[in-house]
């Protein structure tokens, strides 16, 4: 079993709410740390972490502070497990993106689907 925990607030990846996430692992007994994700280009106020979602190897975290298309307009982020390795596949950001979107402010996963 898996758990995946948001840290919105994180800033020791060096950027000020820059947000990071937690993966757990439940072994049957008792649970532990297994990595922690951060954006590969990862900004002050991002936000990374406000949302997450877990399904089988796939995480999703969202970044609704992100500025790729303009101010809070917004991104998530795909990240994959590999064993006990997680790795980040991809950024997601709108097609049509405009500040204040907030894109990946709430985040959802089914099976290999982002929603």
């Amino acid at each position: 079993d898996y758990a995946l925990v948001g840290a919105v607030y994180d800033a020791s990846s060096g950027s000020d709410y820059g947000g990071s996430a937690y993966v757990f692992f439940h072994d049957g007994a008792s649970w532990s740390q297994q990595a922690k994700l951060v954006a590969s280009d990862g900004a002050d106020n991002d936000y990374f972490g406000y949302s997450v979602a877990l399904s089988g190897d796939y995480a999703l975290v969202g970044a609704h502070g992100d500025d790729d298309n303009g101010a809070r307009s917004g991104s998530a982020y795909v990240f994959a497990r590999d064993g006990t390795s997680w790795s980040q596949q991809a950024k997601l950001l709108a097609s049509d993106g405009v500040s204040s979107d907030n894109f990946g402010k709430s985040v959802a996963l089914s099976g290999d689907y982002a929603l």
